[in-house]
């Protein structure tokens, strides 16, 4: 609907405005001492020869540069100390801009062209769609709706161009050689259009060199190096309807978002090769980053189940004051007969000694060096031990000094074919011939061949030495563990006439152990987020790029009244954009490298947790924040004339 107004002050004032280029010392003046007023409605033709400064008076006029000296006041407001959101706010409200070269982004559709001011004036999607078809069809473009500029004549571009400037309403057109790059009978349809426009009552300002368009406004006037030299009226300021604008809306931060990266995904579309091999980098950080993450997590719970397998009752005795008691090995206290004395306690319910030694073992013609341990039966149930073929060795064989051995699988892969039944075979160890009992699984991360027999063959059919290497023990379940191993130390210590032993706890191995995995996973994760540092760095390379490239489309959005907050957040999100879809296809790839890591290290599970992917997530998209930052801000805080003015 319509209202008619009359006698208001003008829609827009230049008062005695001037803009300088440069230093005191170098300036060069553009404008000098312009004053003018332009009322609501008036078809206004700014002429004058090329670097006169008509383009830089439109460009103050739309809010797009600031005077230097002077005020330009839009309905009463001074615009001279606004902000630069204040300004867009300005731009959206009041103006649209229509282009000599359209500057239509290409890779969006017509539709998606004309709708882009309302983005940024916070239009719901559906609302920004139905508008921007009803003014494609007011000028006469129904049907090519979904065409891109590319497959448009330069007459239809530059409709659509003008459907863009009213897409907020567009109550003030500025034109800048609207005709500029048409033909003659396709500028005067367009120049058609934009008088009709000021007939509805809007209020339209041309800048021109042609006298044949300056000839349909109402008012010309000439400006000759930076000065207005002229003001014609061809007719008097008339009593324009009075326009109903759309009413402003705002996106929720949600939705806004949304709608960045709608946008970044058309951008990244245009760019498929770039966007790929950018994202390559972010995939192999990332898959680094959640496999690293993986190992260190699969090596540590590994470690931790074979010492819950052993309990965390399991003590084990040690000759010498701690680990780093360098006269330990020359101990020779630690023996039997203290395993037979921890036997006696109440409350320890398995004790085995541990003597350790190396020997060759030898089956016909085959032959390995092979880690030896000499062991009683209860070692086996101490560390949580089950033969997966024949039988562990007996406190018979202990007591008679049987030369009874189990294996494990890496001396059965060594020593035997694959089809062959270890359990009964003989092996000789040394001089000493065995036969075997059972097979045990290899212990983790076992590379070696170990062979465990009794502890007394060692002592009286290998003649090695009389001491044992440990004692380990086992507390019964709900017994005071520190009570017991405290009688135990007052035991021993009374035995040997003096503490020469220490005792070590499968509970300090563990907390030793997560230890090491902890320095270990930080160790590989930096190693690993080196990687993702360098992929970080090919987004923030292609997203410089991006915004060099795109530096006109810039000043193009900024003219359609997008603010520094809706550059930064497009620019930001189309590095969000890579990093994420990097992030998922490295979680992915992680998936399907932990499902095949058996084959490639059985001995090490790669638990892929989630723990595993929420830092591989976190992981890219902070990757997208803090390498995307840099260019998105660049981006936002290009001049929109500066923008503009690079092709």
């Amino acid at each position: 609907m319509k209202t008619t107004i009359a006698n208001e002050p003008p829609l827009l004032q230049l008062c005695a405005v001037a803009k300088h280029y440069g230093d005191d010392d170098n300036r060069t003046t553009a404008l000098s001492q312009i004053s003018l007023s332009i009322q609501r409605g008036e078809m206004v033709a700014l002429m004058g020869p090329s670097g006169s400064g008509k383009s830089t008076l439109l460009n103050i006029l739309g809010c797009l540069d600031a005077v230097s000296a002077g005020s330009y006041l839009i309905e009463g407001r001074d615009t001279q100390h606004l902000s630069a959101d204040e300004l867009a706010w300005l731009r959206r409200k009041y103006f649209g801009f229509v282009f000599q070269r359209y500057q239509l982004i290409t890779r969006q559709s017509a539709s998606d062209n004309v709708a882009l001011p309302a983005i940024y004036a916070g239009l719901p999607r559906a609302q920004r769609q139905q508008r921007a078809q009803a003014l494609l069809a007011r000028l006469g473009l129904s049907g090519r709706e979904h065409a891109l500029p590319g497959q448009l004549s330069g007459g239809q571009q530059q409709r659509v161009s003008i459907a863009r400037a009213l897409t907020n309403g567009g109550e003030v057109i500025l034109a800048d050689e609207p005709t500029g790059a048409l033909d003659r009978q396709t500028g005067a349809e367009v120049m058609a259009i934009l008088r009709d426009l000021q007939r509805q009552g809007h209020t339209v300002i041309i800048v021109t060199h042609d006298a044949s368009v300056a000839a349909l406004a109402d008012r010309v006037i000439r400006i000759c190096d930076g000065a207005m030299v002229a003001d014609e009226r061809s007719a008097p300021p008339g009593n324009p309807p009075r326009l109903n604008p759309p009413q402003p809306a705002t996106l929720s931060r949600l939705d806004a978002w949304y709608e960045a990266w709608r946008m970044a995904l058309a951008a990244l579309r245009g760019q498929p090769l770039r966007a790929a091999l950018t994202m390559l980098g972010i995939v192999i950080g990332i898959t680094a980053v959640s496999c690293m993450v993986g190992l260190g997590q699969g090596a540590r719970e590994r470690v931790v189940a074979d010492i819950k397998a052993m309990g965390y009752n399991t003590f084990t005795l040690y000759p010498g004051s701690g680990w780093g008691d360098r006269q330990a090995r020359f101990l020779t206290t630690l023996t039997a007969q203290d395993a037979a004395l921890l036997r006696t306690f109440q409350g320890i319910e398995q004790v085995s000694p541990l003597i350790n030694t190396s020997a060759v073992l030898q089956n016909g013609r085959r032959q390995i060096q092979t880690q030896l341990l000499g062991v009683s039966e209860h070692y086996f149930a101490l560390n949580g031990k089950q033969a997966n073929q024949g039988a562990l060795f007996t406190a018979e064989d202990v007591r008679r000094s049987h030369p009874s051995v189990v294996i494990d699988e890496n001396t059965r892969r060594a020593l035997f074919d694959p089809l062959d039944n270890p359990v009964g075979k003989t092996l000789q160890i040394n001089d000493v011939m065995t036969t075997v009992a059972g097979i045990i699984p290899n212990d983790s991360f076992q590379k070696n061949a170990v062979v465990y027999l009794p502890f007394s063959v060692l002592q009286m059919r290998q003649r090695v030495r009389r001491d044992v290497d440990a004692i380990m023990y086992k507390v019964s379940d709900g017994a005071d563990t520190a009570l017991i191993s405290a009688r135990v130390t007052q035991a021993v210590t009374l035995w040997h006439g003096k503490q020469d032993f220490f005792i070590f706890s499968a509970e300090e191995v563990t907390k030793a152990v997560e230890k090491s995995a902890a320095t270990l996973t930080l160790l590989v994760l930096t190693i690993a987020f080196i990687a993702l540092l360098i992929g970080g760095i090919g987004v923030m390379n292609m997203m410089l790029v991006s915004v060099t490239e795109r530096t006109h489309e810039i000043g193009v959005r900024l003219a359609l009244g997008a603010r520094q907050r809706d550059i930064l957040q497009q620019f930001l999100s189309e590095a969000l954009v890579v990093c994420s879809a990097g992030g998922l296809i490295g979680v992915l790839l992680s998936a399907l490298i932990s499902q095949f890591s058996p084959l490639l290290f059985d001995e090490i599970p790669l638990l892929f947790s989630p723990l595993s992917v929420a830092v591989a997530v976190m992981c890219s998209m902070a990757t997208g924040l803090v390498f995307g930052y840099v260019p998105a801000q660049r981006a936002a805080r290009l001049h929109p004339v500066v923008a503009l003015s690079r092709e």
